[in-house]
Order: structure tokens, then C-alpha cells, then sequence
């Protein structure tokens, strides 16, 4: 169920300190390939015949600490902090370079590269991408792998379960929703949406500007959906602010989830230029 949020407009003055005090913190992801590579490509054959490498679907698992393969999965829980897409092929061409793209809900947010030695033996590939701190964003991530600029294989995987009924009910609760304009109705992009720690106030934030008041950042992806990776504790009052550029920014003190809200808490945000 969407919940739709009426929020205060903040002053100018207060929105170019917001600003000046956000800019370090909306930083988006920070993601690193794991160290410890488990899916090693076999020994290289120089003289190598493979003309053309293909590749297998996506396989999404898990691994264990020494790196090795411990299940194929569907989806990670909501606390993943490594998700690793593999794939089988036929064989390595020479001068062959393999680029990796992740996605977050359909906007790349990580690549990289890595030239294969050429081999006539089938093998296969994979690539454990981690978080530096914290956990995923919940949603979907998806990989594309390609022969240079040639598409070899992509997939999807669902980080936190879609539909989880019953057992999502607890303590605690994660907060999504979208921004959109007020007049168009379009989805605003880029949105920055900033949750104070507990007892702080926005006056207080735009007094101190003090980056350990904030709880939590999110922003918006290119359908204006938002999903606040840090859940909330239900019956607590968070400072909520909204940000983007453009349009009169939005503020609230004590926003709060009740005791019988959903989990998720989706809310509906419109703004105005």
C-alpha cells in the first residue's frame, strides 16, 4: 500500500546549507570486486583454435570463506553483502577481454574488465562483487557480460524478498517509495532523500550540519523509485528530508511508521518547482 506524504517546504536559506552539507554524504555505491576470485578460467593454450566464445545463462550463488561454490540461489536476503553472477562457455579466442557491467534497478552502477588467456577448454566464469560497508540495496541487481562490446550473457536477481507476506512483520521496517512532479506527474530522478538519526531535528541538522545526524540516504533512479537501505523502527520520530535540484525542497520533523503500517512503508512524494 502506498502512503502519500504531505511534507513542509523548506526556505531557500536553509535548502543551500542542505546542500552544502549532503554533498559528501550522497556519495552512492561503493562496491569492490571480491579479493579471492573463485572462478579461475583453465591454464591458456597459446595455440589456441577457439574462434568464437558463447556462454551459458547467468547462474546466481552463494560462497564460503576459502571462496568456493556453496548453493545456486533465486534471490539473496536482505542483508547480502556479495552477490555472485557465473556463467559456463565453450572456449577463450585470443585477444580477448571480457567486460563486466552491474545494474541496480536498471542503472549501471559498477564495471570493470579482465583479458582471459586463449584456451580451447570449457570453463567457466564468475565475478563476486561485494559492498565496502554495510549491505546491497534491496531490489534488483542485474550483470551483463560482454566479449568486448559483444553481449555474451546477462541476468537478474532479486535482493530481499518481493513478497515476503507474514514474515516481513517486525521491529523494524523499510522505507521506499517514489518522487514525482507535482504537475507533470513524471518521476523525478536524481532525488535525494535524507533521514535524520532520532531527537535530531531538521533545525538542528541545518544548524550543526553534523554528517553523524544523519541516519540514512537514498535517491531516486530514473523512475523516481527510492529504496532507504538502513530500516526504520516502528514508533520512532526520524527528521525526513527531500531534495532535488530544481524543485522547493520538503522537510518534516518526526516522521513515524505506526505499530500496523506495512512492511514495506511506501510513500507517495510530489514536488513542486
Amino acid at each position: 500500500m502506498k502512503r502519500y506524504q504531505s511534507l513542509m517546504i523548506v526556505t531557500g536559506v536553509i535548502v543551500a546549507l542542505l546542500a552544502t552539507a549532503l554533498t559528501a554524504l550522497a556519495g552512492g555505491f561503493n562496491l569492490k570486486r571480491a579479493a579471492d576470485v573463485t572462478f579461475a578460467p583453465p591454464e591458456g593454450n597459446a595455440a589456441a583454435t577457439c574462434t568464437k566464445m558463447t556462454a551459458s545463462e547467468v547462474a546466481w550463488v552463494t560462497l564460503d570463506e576459502d571462496g568456493e561454490i556453496v548453493e545456486q540461489v533465486e534471490s539473496y536476503p536482505t542483508e547480502t553483502t556479495e552477490i555472485v553472477p557465473f556463467f559456463e562457455y565453450n572456449c577463450v579466442p585470443k585477444n580477448t577481454t571480457l567486460v563486466t557491467v552491474f545494474t541496480y534497478e536498471g542503472e549501471q552502477v559498477y564495471n570493470d574488465k579482465e583479458k582471459l588467456k586463449a584456451t580451447n577448454s570449457k570453463g567457466t566464469y564468475g565475478y563476486p562483487l561485494q559492498v565496502k560497508e554495510g549491505t546491497f540495496d534491496l531490489g534488483e541487481w542485474g550483470v551483463e557480460f560482454y566479449n568486448s562490446k559483444t553481449l555474451l550473457t546477462s541476468g537478474a536477481v532479486q535482493v530481499g524478498d518481493e513478497d515476503c507476506g507474514d514474515e516481513c512483520g517486525g521491529e523494524t521496517v523499510t522505507l521506499q517509495g517514489v518522487v514525482t512532479d507535482k504537475r507533470t506527474k513524471k518521476p523525478i530522478k536524481g532525488a535525494t532523500v535524507v533521514l535524520l538519526n532520532p531527537g535530531i531535528t531538521v533545525e538542528e541538522f541545518v544548524d550543526t550540519q553534523k554528517e553523524e545526524d544523519v541516519y540514512a540516504i537514498a535517491q531516486t533512479n530514473s523512475k523516481g523509485q527510492f529504496i532507504v537501505e538502513q530500516p526504520l523502527e516502528r514508533e520512532v520520530g526520524y527528521g525526513i528530508i527531500i531534495l532535488a535540484k530544481g524543485y522547493k525542497p520538503l522537510a518534516q520533523d518526526d516522521f513515524t511508521i505506526a505499530a500496523d503500517d506495512p512492511d514495506p512503508y511506501e510513500l507517495t512524494i510530489t514536488m513542486t518547482k
